[in-house]
């Protein structure tokens, strides 16, 4: 199984709790609330979505820090094959 790794930077400590505190992860372009690529102006954000995608329906091994709440810790989890998108 691949492995990937997420680095959270958001500036609101806000969210990064929640993500800590639920063990979620997220990624976030231009605050489009949608999983199609083709609604992303930037090129990042269209290549992360199909990213997001293909993990979701592959599978994929997760690493992901919380600097801005939690710079000595990383949260290890699972991206389940199969697994849907949930937008916030």
């Amino acid at each position: 199984m691949k492995a990937i790794f997420i680095r959270h930077n958001f500036k609101e400590t806000d969210i990064v709790k929640y993500l800590w505190d639920k063990k979620r992860i997220a990624i976030q372009y231009d605050n489009i609330p949608s999983i199609d690529p083709e609604q992303y102006h930037e090129p990042e954000g269209k290549a992360s979505i199909r990213r997001l995608l293909k993990y979701c329906k592959t599978g994929v091994v997760v690493g992901a820090t919380y600097r801005a709440i939690c710079p000595e810790k990383m949260l290890v989890g699972e991206i389940k094959m199969g697994s849907n998108i949930e937008i916030r």
